[in-house]
């Protein structure tokens, strides 16, 4: 048992439901701005591609990709650049409209590899049918998991998506972002009453630790992200009861060059 770890508590399904549809009505409000402000890669993926590179013997060609919640898909952008093979790129998001700017800036068909997406809502839905036929090198997670609420669906997702490795070969990478502490993010910390969209309130009682909402832009825009901090502890857990063996870690990314700590794993 990890030191610290506990139960997986049940959030009820009305805050799920209503965490999820905060972050839904954001990416409605300002995908335009959102994509427009996520074009450049991160600086944590050069070495990713490194240690991925580390731990394949071979790479397969075409090397298959899930990256779950892509956004405006900028991930297959880098690949297509930096890579140097051939790539079968998957992206799944629930936002549509970024869905559809990532396949306007991405063709479905390159020099280097192909593309397809697809709509998923990861908290709200089961995992597509496309999905559970389909087996990958390399699954992603980057900045999904502190949008996926309960403790028990972050398990249950990164369970799931691990299904979809190809067997002993197959490596899942996740992000988890640590910006709790961070003053920027303390500053846009927002409380849960401010909120007025939504068809009930928030009852902060049914929340769990690391809970947060926090604005983008200014205050009176209310525009609002439910997002929750994932420090090393749960990560830890996370990991163990969706059965995946960390092969190696590294923080990168933000100012500071430790935002996210990524991890590359593999099903034990």
């Amino acid at each position: 048992m990890i030191p610290g770890a506990g139960r997986l508590t049940r959030m009820t399904s009305q805050t799920i439901t209503l965490l999820n549809r905060i972050n839904a009505h954001f990416y409605d409000l300002a995908h335009q701005e959102f994509s427009a402000s996520r074009n450049a890669a991160w600086e944590g993926w050069r070495r990713l591609l490194d240690e991925l590179l580390s731990l394949h013997m071979a790479v397969p060609e075409p090397f298959r990709v899930l990256d779950a919640g892509c956004g405006n898909a900028r991930f297959a952008r880098f690949l297509d650049s930096q890579a140097g093979f051939p790539v079968a790129y998957t992206g799944v998001d629930a936002s549509r409209p970024l869905l559809a700017a990532a396949a306007s800036m991405n063709p479905p068909r390159t020099a280097r590899g192909t593309r397809r997406f697809i709509p998923w809502d990861m908290v709200a839905e089961p995992m597509p049918l496309v999905l559970r036929h389909s087996s990958f090198d390399l699954v992603v997670l980057f900045g999904v998991m502190h949008h996926i609420p309960s403790k028990a669906n972050r398990v249950r997702l990164l369970t799931e998506l691990a299904s979809t490795l190809i067997p002993e070969r197959g490596l899942l990478a996740v992000t988890f972002w640590r910006f709790a502490g961070n003053p920027r993010f303390q500053r846009r910390m927002a409380a849960w009453d401010e909120i007025d969209f939504l068809p009930a309130p928030i009852d902060p009682a049914d929340l769990e630790p690391d809970d947060y909402l926090l604005r983008w832009g200014a205050a009176e825009e209310k525009r609002f992200r439910y997002c929750h901090h994932v420090g090393p502890i749960e990560e830890a857990e996370l990991l163990q009861r969706a059965d995946l063996v960390p092969l190696c870690e590294f923080q990168a990314d933000g100012k500071d060059g430790r935002s996210n700590h990524y991890v590359v794993a593999r099903v034990r």
